[in-house]
């Protein structure tokens, strides 16, 4: 649990037994930050509503 204290935005720690199907072993991972990609692919599209 120490490695927690160095969590960056983005860092998951996943323990559950019904989801990854192990008991007793955490599952650290990280997820990319889609929300700035939506806000710029956003900004550049020409959409226009009718």
């Amino acid at each position: 649990m120490d490695r927690t204290l160095t969590f960056q935005n983005g860092d998951w720690l996943m323990a559950s037994f019904k989801a990854t199907n192990t008991q007793n072993v955490p599952v650290f991972f990280h997820a990319v930050n889609n929300e700035s990609f939506i806000v710029d692919h956003d900004n550049s599209s020409q959409y226009t509503p009718s």
